[in-house]
């Protein structure tokens, strides 16, 4: 068996609870700063992005509903 530190340091149930604690918060501090980082460069990302303007969606919107339309009566046309 070969040791990685050449001692031990023991804790008492106290400490043993306080290092757990320290070992369970510090991935969760870690991640929720992460989390808001990614957030911050998602809004700075997202904000370069151009929303359509809402005429030219609806205009998409009746064109394609006519094209739908024009195959449904082709359809209906047929014996």
């Amino acid at each position: 068996k070969k040791r990685i530190h050449s001692f031990r340091l023991p804790l008492s149930p106290t400490g043993q609870r306080i290092m757990g604690f320290i070992y369970f918060t510090i991935p969760i501090i870690i991640g929720y700063n992460i989390m808001q980082v990614a957030i911050s460069r998602s809004e700075v990302n997202l904000s370069n992005i151009k929303k359509p303007q809402s005429g030219s969606v609806n205009n998409a919107t009746i064109e394609q509903n006519k094209a739908l339309q024009t195959v449904l009566d082709q359809i209906q046309r047929k014996p």
